[in-house]
């Protein structure tokens, strides 16, 4: 399968930046486009982040960061960790084009977010979130891949409530 085209929108944040660092190098995407807020449109990804260059490929930091009305750079599919506050219109507004959107569905379920690592594996991600928040995260993440089934609570791995 040829990787396919993609971009990630509010990457210069840290949800976004989690994504950048798995997506530069992850054989099935392909990154082309990278959106931020105004404030860094115009300038290199690698412009703000200059002593951490090791963690992308020169490609990823030579790419110019867009605002989100430039967006059209023969995508299919759109990674978005922007602000809860603004992503509904705008991931609407782009599933409506026909892209398919990743959205950082816990955000829009009110989970905090305390920290991302990469996973065991080469396509994963590991999410920190408060303890309490676990089963309601876990919901909601099922409830944006697998809406055709309903999520029941589990017993978490650290052995919380469900």
């Amino acid at each position: 399968m040829p990787p396919r085209n993609a971009v990630i929108l509010g990457c210069t944040g840290l949800v976004g930046r989690a994504f950048v660092r798995r997506l530069a190098v992850h054989p099935w995407f392909r990154l082309v486009g990278l959106v931020a807020s105004a404030r860094s449109a115009g300038r290199r990804y690698g412009e703000l982040f200059p002593n951490r260059h090791e963690e992308w490929p020169r490609r990823i930091l030579e790419m110019p960061i867009r605002n989100l009305d430039e967006l059209d750079c023969n995508t299919q599919i759109v990674f978005s960790a922007l602000p809860r506050d603004i992503a509904g219109p705008v991931e609407s507004g782009l599933r409506q084009r026909g892209l398919l959107v990743f959205s950082n569905a816990l955000a829009t379920a009110g989970i905090t977010l305390e920290g991302i690592t990469p996973g065991g594996a080469a396509a994963s991600l590991c999410l920190v979130i408060p303890g309490n928040q676990a089963v309601r995260c876990l919901q909601a993440i099922h409830k944006r891949f697998f809406p055709s089934t309903i999520a029941k609570p589990a017993r978490i791995a650290n052995g919380g409530q469900p």
